[in-house]
């Protein structure tokens, strides 16, 4: 099945109350709204209780329920009678294509390593290097809000960091945006790639640009060719647990190897590994694009 064939049967399997314009228009007021809601909320519980870490987990639980979570549900309500459905929902991944997504997801460490540290090392003119400041304020909360490296807190980032976030962020920008602009018959390459940009800039780390679009375009595939939100949701929220799981390793183990680091090197095997990453991953993505257009 080509990407043209799996757009049409997709597009015959619902019918929209609302044209595709005017659903984008309410998705993006309700996320306007919303966004003044949280903020006003956010403010009320950091005035109380402060930047602790509880508090920082009470701000992301209320920032995904509200933000990312009910503009997409109650625009779907809206747009059609099978909203389930439209988000992509109903459909669960096959464990194949799930081990196939997680397995190419590590084996492009070391390449989207050297993206990272490129993305990173841009030079910032003066009068852009709040941007960096920025940078760092985002990933000293992202500290806070995980806690103390115990076993406690560790499943509380897994659980908040990884599933929520995954899941909240996958609704939003796949399910909602991706989807939306598919409904406007827009071609699936662009709708995927402008959801990624959409996906990247929301995150306001410019430093980080790069590698936030090619993960939310990777992203965005999935749930095209699945049919299914759930394969990129499991993506997502992996890609978070081993970033948490990652910090806590190197609290725990001081022999333990920095995942960050890999493929980073200016050595000749590094060079290698580069090029080995990239192929194993680009022949990954292609068995995953055929196994899910085979149904």
């Amino acid at each position: 099945m080509t990407d043209n064939h799996l757009f049409d049967a997709a597009q015959r399997r619902y019918s929209t109350a609302l044209k595709p314009g005017l659903g984008l228009g309410l998705f993006f007021c309700l996320f306007l709204f919303m966004l003044v809601v949280a903020s006003m909320l956010l403010q009320l519980v950091l005035s109380k209780w402060g930047d602790s870490t509880a508090a920082l987990r009470i701000v992301t639980i209320v920032q995904d329920l509200l933000v990312f979570i009910l503009p997409p549900t109650v625009t779907a309500l809206m747009m059609t009678r099978l909203p389930a459905e439209f988000l992509e929902v109903m459909k669960p991944p096959r464990l194949t294509a799930v081990l196939l997504a997680v397995v190419a997801m590590l084996l492009a460490v070391p390449a989207m390593n050297l993206i990272i540290s490129w993305n990173a090392s841009v030079c910032l003119p003066e009068s852009l290097e709040w941007m960096r400041v920025a940078e760092e304020n985002a990933q000293a909360t992202l500290e806070r809000l995980m806690g103390a490296t115990t076993a406690g807190n560790l499943v509380m980032s897994l659980l908040i960091v990884g599933c929520l976030t995954g899941f909240a962020e996958e609704l939003f920008f796949r399910g909602g945006v991706q989807k939306l602009l598919l409904c406007t018959r827009m071609n699936p390459h662009l709708a995927i790639w402008i959801a990624a940009v959409i996906f990247s800039l929301f995150h306001m780390q410019v430093l980080g640009f790069v590698p936030r679009v090619l993960l939310g375009a990777f992203f965005g595939y999935l749930m095209w060719w699945s049919g299914s939100l759930w394969l990129a949701v499991i993506a997502h929220a992996f890609n978070n647990m081993v970033v948490v799981a990652g910090r806590w390793a190197k609290e725990w183990f001081e022999a333990a190897p920095d995942i960050d680091a890999i493929g980073t090197a200016s050595s000749v095997e590094s060079v290698i590994l580069i090029i080995v990453s990239v192929t194993l991953t680009a022949v990954m993505i292609v068995a995953l694009r055929r196994l899910c257009l085979r149904g």
